[in-house]
């Protein structure tokens, strides 16, 4: 995991309806082996990212990657190559 990078499972702050419900829940981030996150990259709440994936730099992850070996990149984040392997 590179520098400045950010993992939150929530916002920080609940906002509510006219009820008190809660609107906008916390969700578990699942991170798989050996996933290079890159600088500054931020992954939200509910995000899922596969086994021996990378996350480029700057990149925002909001939803869930479920194939391994693929480059995650942008804002919002795509699978932008697969099958890519990497070492240490």
């Amino acid at each position: 995991m590179a520098w400045e990078s950010l993992i939150t499972d929530a916002d920080h702050h609940h906002l509510l309806n006219q009820n008190g419900d809660i609107i906008n829940p916390a969700s578990a981030v699942r991170i798989g082996d050996h996933v290079w996150i890159g600088a500054r990259a931020m992954i939200l709440k509910g995000s899922e990212i596969a086994d021996d994936c990378v996350v480029g730099a700057q990149s925002l992850v909001t939803g869930r990657f479920s194939e391994n070996k693929v480059l995650i990149a942008g804002s919002p984040a795509k699978v932008v190559k697969k099958d890519i392997l990497w070492k240490e």
